[in-house]
């Protein structure tokens, strides 16, 4: 895929880009009927964030998939990224 004269791969890498930017501001994007949706908390969608999505949603549905959501972490999952990184594939947190 291309984006207006840029490298094949210049796409998936502006998805990824702006999917974080918009997880990193607690929004929820999904892919429902083949179309971007999103929901996001007051002020969370700025005009450049806004201008990224629209920019990069051909990438963004094709990275997602249908019935996929793209959310912020819980707090749980914070912890076990974190314990994950501190201990890598370590066993702290597997539950018996």
């Amino acid at each position: 895929m291309t984006d207006g004269g840029l490298r094949p791969d210049a796409g998936a890498e502006l998805a990824r880009e702006a999917v974080a930017e918009a997880v990193g501001r607690n929004m929820v994007l999904w892919i429902e009927a083949g179309e971007l949706r999103f929901r996001a908390p007051r002020g969370a969608l700025t005009p450049s964030l806004r201008e990224a999505l629209i920019r990069a949603k051909a990438a963004i549905v094709d990275l997602l998939g249908e019935g996929r959501r793209c959310a912020p972490a819980s707090f749980s999952q914070q912890r076990l990224w974190f314990i994950d990184q501190w201990e890598p594939g370590g066993r702290t947190a597997h539950l018996r």
